[in-house]
């Protein structure tokens, strides 16, 4: 029998509901954009932003030629990062808020460019920032902004940004990011840093180092995060190509 769902009724609230009660089990694909927007009678906006606050609360995970896949039945305390493209890398920004606590021109130092990979002697902008979560109120992970100097009016919209960085960034030089590296690792978090993320110095944190390129291999953006661990899983999803795999005769 088909269930009669409400047109008014939120569409994150009643796919939690029944995702909850296994109506959609564990591994099982919900219905397609298309599909969620016939059943709510719904705008793909409307769609897509729900399916985000889905993979923000650990129930699914969005996968490339699958779909949005149940991962849990239960909703994490955490922010737990599942996705398949750019934009799923940053399902947490619309509950939190961004807080700039420094910024200046640098020159790239040498140690800046063996950790960081930027342009050794290269003249960037640097922006130290907080992201806190709304509610409830709590800090979720301090980062270093480092965008070439020609491009540093980013900062004038950071305490009012909404979308991620890499989009500002996008929308002010015209280019379009094309790839994006990361490198993940456990780290111990400073005394420095402890200060922002309401922690002990010494606590385990993810460290996230991401650059940003653009056409023909430009690097227009590198981010150092530091993650509290208590409140950060990141999950990936990696699919078997079985035509790889080994023959034996």
């Amino acid at each position: 029998m088909r269930n009669v769902v409400k047109v008014n009724e939120p569409i994150t609230s009643c796919l939690v509901d029944q995702i909850r009660t296994k109506h959609y089990p564990l591994g099982s694909v919900l219905p397609t954009e298309h599909e969620l927007q016939q059943k709510f009678n719904a705008s793909r906006y409307a769609v897509r932003e729900s399916l985000r606050e889905l993979v923000a609360m650990g129930l699914i995970a969005r996968k490339p030629k699958t779909g949005s896949v149940v991962v849990s039945v239960h909703e994490e305390r955490s922010f737990v990062q599942s996705h398949g493209s750019i934009d799923d890398l940053f399902t947490y920004i619309k509950n939190s808020k961004l807080i700039v606590l420094e910024s200046k021109e640098v020159r790239i130092s040498e140690k800046q460019f063996n950790d960081l990979a930027l342009p050794m002697g290269a003249t960037w902008k640097k922006i130290k920032v907080l992201r806190q979560k709304i509610k409830p109120a709590l800090p979720l992970v301090a980062s270093e902004i480092y965008v070439p100097v020609v491009y540093s009016r980013v900062e004038t919209y950071l305490a009012s940004l909404k979308v991620p960085i890499y989009a500002l960034l996008e929308k002010i030089t015209g280019f379009k990011i094309t790839k994006v590296d990361q490198r993940i690792s456990g780290c111990l978090i400073s005394k420095d840093q402890s200060k922002h993320l309401g922690v002990k110095a010494g606590s385990a944190g993810l460290n996230i180092i991401r650059h940003y390129y653009g056409s023909q291999n430009k690097l227009l953006l590198v981010t150092n995060s530091i993650y509290r661990a208590d409140q950060y899983t990141y999950q990936v999803s990696l699919n078997y190509d079985q035509s790889l795999g080994l023959n034996r005769s």
